[in-house]
């Protein structure tokens, strides 16, 4: 039985699209004069310092310019790179794309054959899906990673037994879709075991994290059990954790390996799991799914990566593949800021422009051509650096008149604006939007945005940018972008000007909008 597909999830997208109308904005001079000047205000009373802005909002049923301040000037984007990223694979894979991981059977490769094999060989075969074990997707489809690995070990064993094989001699990682440049080099080296800084590969597996969660033991002072996911004979950890009075539990991964240990003390078992970075995740998964293939009574020799040089037409069969439509990776990239996911797919379509291993390289040039092919104006272009995807990099410059432009071009475009808007978080209601409730959740139109923020590798960074929709269906597309800002001001402090800029635009624009000229 093949693993269902992931469907676009709908938690935004019905609202959203009932107030849009996906037609063409026409290019007129500004119809409105009070918006800019509200913002300006708003910017004013917020005291803001040195921090550099940049404010664009146009209106979507007629191209006018709403707000321009600073328009043209290249900015940190943060997270809103990502806006950019998935704009990009819907241009260029198409909004009905589905990532492929296929388990297959092969011959074995020559090389590694052994007198006594049966000659045939597992080949996971990655095709740079995100998705793939990701917990959040899997649910969605009503299944969880567990399931999916035992429809993969099930086909194993069945495909054995009909074959009438005694066991496979190797289990072939075949990741060349993608290189091996596991993390970005601007990304800061400090926090690369923190979540947001996962791994990126061309066979991911469960987000490249290990979830691991401790409960403490009856006596204090005692050793706390551990359960980790994924979990294989030969992980290496070390437990020196302790049950106490306070939970300040830490996971160490020594850089460049999968040696892992437990430290702190542990007062309570966590809502959720503790989640920590895992090296090379083609080989981590690897070594996961032989030890279930072997727990399964699949024999399987070693784990083996194919090199870039092998064959690529190799005689196979396929066993089980798993499918992840595109619209579900974009929902959890933007609407859930999910950096592997947003690098997945800037490395993937990397290997769609050049027909290469995707590489950091290549998806810049990918996003470039994209920008340079898509945009009816090319204002700002010349400003726009592309460093990676998901915007942790502090090298990325992109304009707010960039953004807007984008969002108005997919606004237009009755194929992708729709899945494209769907993926955004809806303001107040869902993703990394969520908890703007108190504020955003009193205005009378609603915001489907992206957020984003940089800490101090960028000089910090945060950013805004989306669709502001009437409820009778008219729409402004919007981006804000905050860059340099220091202690006393936080990211709260910017982000209540944000969310005061869209209640002054809901004011001006939509409660009470300006005569026509």
């Amino acid at each position: 039985m093949a693993l269902p597909t992931f469907l676009q999830t709908a938690r935004n997208r019905p609202r959203f699209v009932q107030g849009l109308t996906f037609a063409a904005a026409l290019l007129a001079p500004p119809l409105y004069a009070g918006p800019q000047s509200d913002c300006e205000s708003v910017l004013a009373a917020a005291r803001l310092g040195p921090t550099r802005v940049s404010v664009v909002v146009r209106d979507l049923s007629t191209g006018a310019a709403v707000v321009e301040i600073n328009p043209d000037a290249p900015r940190v984007p943060a997270s809103n790179m990502k806006l950019i990223t998935t704009a990009a694979a819907l241009d260029r894979l198409g909004p009905d794309f589905r990532f492929r991981t296929r388990l297959q059977e092969v011959p074995t490769p020559t090389d590694l054959r052994d007198d006594g094999g049966s000659g045939v060989s597992l080949r996971v075969l990655g095709d740079g899906d995100p998705g793939f074990g990701d917990p959040t997707l899997l649910a969605t489809a009503g299944r969880d990673v567990r399931e999916l690995v035992e429809l993969w070990t099930a086909a194993a064993a069945t495909r054995l037994a009909a074959q009438g094989h005694t066991g496979y001699d190797r289990l072939l990682i075949d990741d060349r879709v993608m290189d091996q440049e596991w993390t970005h080099p601007a990304w800061p080296q400090d926090q690369l075991n923190y979540y947001y800084c996962a791994q990126v590969a061309g066979l991911n597996f469960h987000e490249n994290l290990m979830s691991v969660v401790p409960t403490p033991a009856k006596e204090k002072g005692a050793t706390p059990a551990i359960a980790v996911f994924p979990r294989f004979r030969g992980l290496d950890t070390t437990n020196r954790a302790k049950t106490g009075d306070s939970d300040v539990f830490d996971i160490r991964r020594r850089p460049g390996g999968n040696r892992f240990s437990f430290n702190g003390t542990v007062r309570r078992k966590p809502s959720a799991p503790y989640r920590i970075t895992v090296h090379d995740p083609p080989l981590f998964f690897a070594s996961y799914f032989r030890d279930e293939l072997r727990r399964a009574g699949v024999a399987v020799g070693p784990a083996v990566r194919v090199a870039h040089d092998a064959p690529a037409n190799t005689p196979a069969v396929t066993l089980h593949t798993v499918r992840t439509t595109l619209a579900g990776v974009l929902d959890r990239t933007n609407q859930d800021s999910q950096n592997m996911f947003a690098e997945a797919i800037f490395k993937r379509l990397g290997h769609e422009l050049t027909g290469e291993p995707g590489s950091f390289a290549h998806g810049a040039a990918a996003i470039r051509t994209f920008l340079r092919d898509r945009l009816s104006t090319r204002t700002g272009l010349t400003g726009v650096v592309v460093s990676d995807g998901s915007g942790m990099s502090p090298h990325n410059r992109v304009t707010a008149r960039v953004f807007v432009s984008l969002l108005t071009e997919l606004h237009a475009d009755p194929a992708l604006g729709p899945v494209f808007a769907a993926s955004l978080a809806h303001g107040g209601y869902s993703g990394s939007l969520r908890r703007r409730r108190a504020k955003l959740r009193t205005l009378t139109s609603n915001v489907y945005a992206k957020s984003g923020y940089l800490g101090k590798s960028a000089d910090y960074a945060s950013s805004l940018s989306g669709y502001l929709v009437a409820p009778d269906g008219r729409a402004w597309a919007f981006s804000f972008l905050f860059n340099g800002f220091r202690p006393p001001l936080s990211n709260s402090t910017i982000k209540q000007a944000q969310n005061d800029m869209l209640a002054a635009l809901d004011k001006s624009l939509v409660k009470t909008p300006a005569p026509r000229r």
